[in-house]
């Protein structure tokens, strides 16, 4: 009998024979399942979700050809390979900085775990100065209670925050 486990080529009949030996079921898909699938799956396919991803791609098309035309378009600035943003002159240095880390964003998931990071690995107000933004007030104050509640470090309270407007 040729060995499977050797890379060696074997018939239907060895496949079948050897799964039989090893006490295994060739997994199967019935006729009935086959068909209903298809015919539930290819209906919703070419009657819904085709026309609608059409309509989508037509539709972005036509108002971004509408909305270029009525608007002024602002000429793109000249990069100059060498030229840093912002320019080294205007960087303040660390010791003049307000803070040395900001998390902005610190109302969703990932923000929520850095802040996390930063209260157990440097703590408040000690070696690192940082502070959390975002643009809602109440929600940075909610972000700052969930991870003192789950860090049992009720110094994240103390966390500055900054209120940003992204518009």
């Amino acid at each position: 009998m040729i060995d499977p486990d050797k890379n060696e080529s074997m018939t239907m009949e060895q496949i079948q024979e050897h799964m039989a030996k090893e006490g295994k079921k060739s997994p199967s898909v019935s006729n009935k399942t086959f068909l209903l699938a298809a015919g539930i799956g290819v209906p919703i396919w070419f009657g819904g979700l085709l026309p609608l991803a059409i309509a989508t791609t037509l539709g972005k098309k036509v108002l971004s050809n509408s909305s270029s035309e009525s608007t002024n378009k602002i000429p793109a600035a000249k990069k100059n390979e060498n030229e840093v943003f912002p320019s080294i002159e205007n960087i303040p240095p660390m010791e003049n900085r307000t803070y040395d880390l900001v998390v902005f964003g610190a109302t969703g998931f990932a923000g929520k775990l850095s802040i996390e990071h930063l209260v157990k690995t440097y703590g408040v107000n000690k070696d690192v100065k940082w502070a959390i933004a975002g643009r809602t007030k109440a929600k940075l104050e909610d972000a700052k209670a969930k991870v003192a509640k789950l860090t049992g470090d009720n110094s994240i309270m103390e966390v500055e925050t900054i209120i940003a407007d992204t518009k």
